[in-house]
């Protein structure tokens, strides 16, 4: 990971892009100064092609095996390094694997990435943490492996990819993108966007490694990320029929499969609450959403089961297995970091108490879909819905399962609240208000403003009845 004079000539190419004001710049893993003593005088060609004056032996002395002097000349007023380790120095410890943390968002205005990426396994998930870091109007700068460098890293990086992730479709307007062949000479080649071209534009029979230059610019602080597809093949399924007999597996499917309650075959009887998800969740199936849930597997204190316990959770399995790019937060009681998957993040807390709820609301900017399936007790619901309702996003949903069941473990010994179902029904149904130590009159007022829409329903059992099983609550769009 650095700069050698094919990175320097890209960054001194590119000024009329950031036009040496980098501003808080974040380096994905510390970037080293790799131009030998033979190379300097190159170096300094380049330099000056730009900038007649400066001189590469103020800025970046010969025996500074780190790039602070450069990037500092660039117009950095802030540097960080982001690495997995800390064995290079880096200030940051992050595996960008995994969500970033949300201190994070928004911090930097530019990103510099000298080779880092293609070393990471999860590329959807870092292109998300780069999103979500880079302040509006920030920059990402990114060079990376393009051909002839097989095994360097765990891969090889196509324009068309860098053109889509980076589109307008995603917040970014993509400023410049070079293939840079690694020759003696350093030179930049401009990479169209295969789009609109109308064509693949492949990479021809050149022995030479070569880098992709990418430049990108963030427009638009909330917009969601979408899936990346090949042009080409994008244009031609825009015009086909789906193939016959050709099933994506719904919700209820899945949750049978991974033996979640929420489906219709475990339990006596079945929730049956993925005939209602698979409607509501559809439109952000393949969106970058946060998905929190309370409660990840049957069988604990709420039922008088242990506290310590190693289980999987089948929710969280079918969740990531559904949405196919949301990063699903998950909080119990109960240990769950065993649950390894690159888009699942694990909080480990009790939902009676108020710091642990309180911590649980700050490990993501916001929630989607929020969806309280822990003890179903009264007074922990309603002490979560306090809040995690400020934390959802606006047209998001609040779901709360199972009201018809109070656990006897928890029920008599909490503070005495109303039962959740009877306060929001006549709340938001009666427009009566029922007092509760929790969640006050001005509170629920304040909620409903912001409420779009409030559903109760019995349960999926074809009877219906009075009973409240599940509530389900739809925030207001900006």
């Amino acid at each position: 990971m650095g700069v050698d004079v094919h990175v320097l000539n890209f960054l001194a190419a590119t000024q009329p892009i950031h036009r040496r004001a980098l501003g808080r710049t974040l380096m994905l893993g510390r970037q080293g100064f790799h131009i030998p003593a033979q190379s300097r005088a190159l170096a300094q060609s380049i330099l000056q092609k730009y900038d007649p004056e400066v001189s590469l032996d103020e800025i970046q002395p010969a025996e500074a095996p780190w790039t602070e002097g450069l990037f500092r000349y660039l117009g950095s007023t802030s540097l960080n390094a982001l690495d997995a380790s800390a064995f290079e120095g880096a200030d940051i410890i992050h595996d960008l694997n995994l969500p970033v943390p949300q201190h994070l968002h928004g911090a930097f205005d530019t990103i510099f990435d000298g080779g880092t990426i293609e070393h990471i396994f999860d590329i959807p998930a870092v292109f998300r943490n780069v999103r979500a870091m880079l302040a509006p109007g920030g920059l990402f700068l990114s060079v990376n492996a393009a051909n002839n460098q097989l095994g360097h890293g765990l891969y090889q990086f196509s324009p068309e990819l860098m053109w889509r992730a980076f589109g307008p479709e995603n917040g970014f307007s993509l400023e410049a993108m070079y293939l840079a062949p690694m020759g003696a000479e350093p030179s930049v080649i401009e990479a169209p966007d295969p789009q609109a071209a109308g064509r693949r534009l492949e990479i021809g029979s050149n022995p030479i490694p070569t880098y992709l230059l990418v430049a990108a610019r963030r427009t638009r602080a909330a917009a969601e990320a979408t899936s990346v597809y090949q042009s080409d093949y994008a244009k031609a399924w825009g015009k086909a029929t789906p193939a016959a007999g050709i099933k994506s597996l719904n919700l209820t499917d899945l949750a049978n499969q991974f033996r979640s309650d929420k489906g219709t075959q475990l339990g006596a009887p079945p929730h049956k609450y993925t005939y209602l998800y698979d409607i509501a969740f559809a439109p952000y199936r393949r969106k970058a959403i946060n998905l929190l849930e309370m409660g990840l597997a049957i069988g604990g204190p709420e039922v008088g089961g242990p506290v310590d316990r190693s289980v999987d959770s089948p929710s969280v399995r079918m969740w990531t297995e559904y949405f196919s790019q949301a990063t699903i937060y998950g909080f119990d009681i109960s240990d769950f970091s065993h649950i390894k998957h690159p888009r699942f993040v694990f909080t480990r807390g009790d939902s009676g108490s108020e710091p642990d709820v309180k911590r649980l609301a700050q490990v993501a900017s916001h929630f989607d879909i929020i969806i309280d399936d822990a003890s179903h007790a009264s007074f922990h619901q309603q002490l979560a819905f306090l809040h995690l309702w400020p934390k959802l996003a606006p047209d998001g949903l609040y779901i709360i399962e199972d009201l018809q069941w109070q656990s006897p473990a928890f029920e008599g010994t909490l503070p005495s609240v109303p039962k959740t179902s009877d306060l929001f029904n006549t709340f938001f149904v009666e427009n009566r208000y029922i007092p509760s130590s929790l969640l006050s009159d001005e509170f629920l007022a304040r909620v409903k403003l912001e409420t779009f829409s409030f559903s109760s329903f019995p349960a999926f059992d074809g009877k219906g009845g009075p009973t409240t099983k599940q509530i389900v609550m739809r925030k207001h769009a900006e």
